[in-house]
């Protein structure tokens, strides 16, 4: 039987064990920010924002950046000074925000797309169309803006909106698929 000693040493030991894998367990405090994203200063970007980023395919953030809870954002991605994301953002490669954009929850702008394959597998190659979204635009909750698309700056976009296609600067648009609704002053 072991001693007092022994049994505390060995409590001790199992205490910093399960310690040191309650810290892998919590959400860190501070956001992860990947070797090859650039964020400019005074960023608020909450911990859970997953960023995917590489040499070839980097994110840069500029400056007072706000990007709320659940964000995914798959490199190459820039987003300009003063942009603000609200909650689970969906940023995929080649999309290219202006500053000072308002992007509302649950927006995803899906640059992923496919050339038409054969009979056996309709999805042939792939390709990331770019997306841009002009300086001041607002993007409303729930929006879905694709591959190819730009919209250009100060527009709104409508929220549970679907952009297909190019939406000229100063322009009010939605439904699916987005519509113009009028002109912006």
């Amino acid at each position: 039987m072991p001693s007092i000693e022994e049994r505390l040493a060995e409590l001790e030991r199992k205490t910093t064990e399960l310690e040191a894998e309650l810290i892998e367990l919590r959400p860190s405090k501070s956001w992860k920010r990947p070797a090859a994203a650039t964020v400019g200063s005074r960023p608020r970007i909450h911990p859970t924002v997953v960023m995917i980023a590489s040499e070839a395919k980097p994110i840069v953030i500029g400056e007072n950046v706000q990007i709320r809870r659940g964000a995914e954002i798959v490199g190459p991605v820039s987003i300009g000074s003063g942009s603000s994301f609200n909650r689970d953002a969906y940023i995929r490669a080649n999309v290219h925000i202006g500053k000072n954009c308002n992007i509302g929850a649950f927006c995803r702008f899906i640059s992923d797309t496919h050339e038409v394959g054969t009979s056996d597998r309709r999805a042939g190659a792939g390709s990331f169309p770019e997306i841009l979204i002009g300086d001041g635009s607002w993007i409303g909750a729930g929006s879905t803006i694709l591959g190819g698309v730009t919209v250009g700056e100060s527009c709104i976009i409508a929220a549970g909106s679907l952009v297909i296609k190019d939406i000229p600067a100063n322009t009010m648009v939605g439904g699916v698929p987005a519509k113009k609704i009028k002109d912006l002053d």
